[in-house]
């Protein structure tokens, strides 16, 4: 009797607390400002590394190739769509490799994770493999 009402009332207010503050976009499941490093573009490795990072305020921003991006991310999860990139403009010999991961990024708007992959689909089958180190 007490010991129940003790659980219900702790489980009620923890309930309770994370439904007003949960972010229901792909940056409340992933663990915040932690690198993603990718692993594999549609199976295969890129040649190149290349990370990604999720920050509050729906902040997306990470490591490409040869350059740096950041630009934003919503829809509730599992959905996700990124928009409002900026890329700086460094050359470098992974130039082509870069253009693809770039272009991929956009095109994904399924994410699927799970401590520590990340993984981010199409609705034809391509795939984006992110691992973290953490």
């Amino acid at each position: 009797p007490l010991v129940k009402y003790k659980l219900s009332l702790a489980l009620t207010c923890l309930i309770g607390v994370s439904g007003c503050v949960n972010d229901e976009t792909l940056g409340g499941f992933v663990q915040s400002d932690t690198a993603y490093k990718l692993v594999a573009l549609n199976g295969d490795p890129l040649g190149a590394p290349a990370s990604i990072t999720f920050s509050s305020g729906n902040r997306v921003s990470g490591q490409s190739p040869c350059n740096s991006f950041s630009g934003t991310f919503g829809r509730p999860y599992p959905w996700v769509e990124f928009s409002a990139f900026a890329v700086t403009r460094r050359a470098c010999p992974a130039l082509e490799a870069e253009k693809r991961f770039l272009s991929a990024l956009q095109d994904f708007r399924i994410a699927e994770f799970s401590f520590p992959v990340l993984l981010l689909t199409t609705d034809v089958g391509r795939e984006l493999l992110f691992r973290s180190d953490v």
